[in-house]
């Protein structure tokens, strides 16, 4: 028997992903690119979705510190952590050099 799992899935086209960054580029000039990649790349696989952007992009955006630890270990891009920060976490976002967002 089938489940919905099987019957729903995504195919992420990275030339596409390449492509369409590239569009953007041409678009903004120098200005720096943002990716947001949290939340597993949108569900698309957060690290595969990076590196497929790492040519154009100038930083990464990210939901948390996990993710943004697990980002590093993939490319060297800054990683801006968008969700606040838990005050146990500050200390590490620091000495790891990613940048924090700040909100009340």
């Amino acid at each position: 028997m089938n489940t919905s799992a099987d019957r729903c899935r995504a195919e992420i086209d990275q030339s596409a992903l390449r492509h369409n960054a590239k569009v953007v580029r041409e678009r903004i000039g120098s200005a720096e690119l943002l990716a947001v990649v949290k939340a597993n790349g949108y569900g698309h696989g957060m690290v595969g979705v990076a590196l497929a952007l790492a040519e154009d992009a100038q930083l990464f955006g990210v939901a948390n510190l996990r993710e943004a630890t697990e980002l590093r270990a993939a490319l060297l891009h800054p990683i801006i952590i968008l969700g606040p920060a838990l005050p146990e976490e500050r200390a590490t976002i620091a000495e790891r050099g990613f940048i924090p967002s700040i909100s009340t």
